[in-house]
């Protein structure tokens, strides 16, 4: 719609003239997405505690995280091609969409495992202060460290760790968040779904995918039977562990 708006045609061009030549944009800047079709936040974490992992903090979390639940993205690159097109067709003066950067978030900065440990409660977990086991954040950077020595000599610096490496660990130890108030002033925009809304919807379509991934879950039954366990809230068995 946008480049439409803003790119007239030949025939156009010719009776009117082109009076926008060029294209109208701007830039959307979000952190990382969790819900349906993520698979790091989303799919991950609910893999690792189905392997009993959900026991484990990674650090002291009094650090700040802050992402955005996909519909709310979506939602704000919405407003922001309504704002383009608006500020194409218009005569007034009004705040300058086209050329701006806009940041937008859940607007809920928390400790990045604030958020984990909502998924892991809404999952069934029975995550508390006492059935958690904090890695200090030395211990974490030490274990990365060596986890990288020994692909370097295994691989002869070919290969690195996916998850024990220390560029994404320090991303647990590092405050990330993201002023949201431009774009609640010039777009009007606020979040539609709630962290609590949104982390129920993103576990429930987690282990629908996880149930797919490993052979079940074929087939509208299993899909059904999937949803009524997820209403009556009997994600997890005895062992702590998902059963799909």
């Amino acid at each position: 719609m946008v480049r439409a708006a803003n790119n007239p045609t030949s025939k156009e061009c010719r009776l009117d003239g082109c009076s926008h030549p060029h294209l109208r944009t701007v830039c959307m800047c979000i952190p990382g997405i969790y819900g349906e079709g993520d698979e790091n936040m989303t799919l991950l974490g609910l893999w690792l505690a189905s392997w009993g992992m959900w026991i484990f903090q990674l650090g002291d979390n009094t650090t700040l995280f802050e992402p955005i639940y996909v519909s709310n993205a979506v939602y704000g690159h919405m407003l922001a091609a309504k704002a383009l097109l608006s500020e194409a067709s218009s005569s007034e003066e009004t705040d300058q969409v086209s050329g701006e950067a806009f940041n937008i978030t859940d607007d809920r900065p928390a400790g990045f495992w604030w958020y984990m440990h909502k998924f892991y409660r809404f999952a069934g977990y029975n995550v508390t202060p006492r059935t958690i086991w904090v890695v200090p954040t030395w211990l974490l950077m030490m274990v990365g460290w060596v986890a990288e020595c020994i692909y370097w000599v295994i691989f002869r610096g070919k290969k690195r760790p996916q998850i024990l490496i220390r560029s994404k660990l320090e991303h647990l130890c590092r405050t990330r968040t993201f002023d949201v108030r431009k774009a609640k002033s010039v777009l009007g925009w606020r979040a539609q779904v709630g962290v609590d809304e949104a982390v129920e919807v993103s576990v429930k379509w987690g282990f629908e995918e996880l149930a797919r991934g490993s052979g079940k879950g074929k087939g509208k039954g299993k899909e059904e039977n999937v949803d009524e366990v997820f209403q009556v809230g009997m994600l997890h068995g005895k062992d702590g562990k998902i059963k799909i």
